[in-house]
């Protein structure tokens, strides 16, 4: 279920053998299965998956083995619990729209997103994921 996009990781710089790691925003679309997309802030997408029935503690450990996550995003108005929850914890500046954002609006905005590569998300949880995370780096 989880898909990665070649290995971005590579972009991490490393400075006197300490490995620095990119800032990143993390688009999470809550639920008994969970979307999550991630990427840096030029854009590049790091990860893209789902995850069934995850714990809090497997999605924060997904999202910071990638990044320092600046930005949470959700696709709705207010963000679920969640997605609230895990922003603070990472202390993450939460994101989201300012109303719901529409299948076709988050269907244009992936598609766009992908264009450049062959990725397309295996299911709903994650294009909300990764609509989530444009709009998080539209707002920057």
């Amino acid at each position: 279920m989880d898909t990665v996009l070649e290995d971005h990781n590579l972009h991490k710089k490393r400075k006197q053998g300490v490995e620095i790691k990119p800032l990143t925003i993390a688009g999470i679309d809550p639920g008994h299965t969970v979307g999550l997309a991630l990427v840096d802030l030029e854009g590049r997408l790091l990860h893209l998956g789902s995850m069934k029935e995850a714990a809090r503690s497997d999605i924060i450990e997904r999202i910071i083995e990638h990044g320092k996550p600046v930005i949470v995003a959700s696709d709705v108005h207010p963000a679920p619990s969640a997605v609230k929850r895990i922003a603070s914890m990472l202390n993450a500046r939460l994101y989201t729209p300012e109303r719901v954002m529409t299948i076709s609006f988050k269907n244009e905005l992936v598609s766009e997103f992908l264009r450049e590569t062959d990725l397309t998300p295996e299911n709903s949880h994650e294009r909300d994921a990764l609509g989530s995370c444009r709009e998080g780096l539209q707002a920057l």
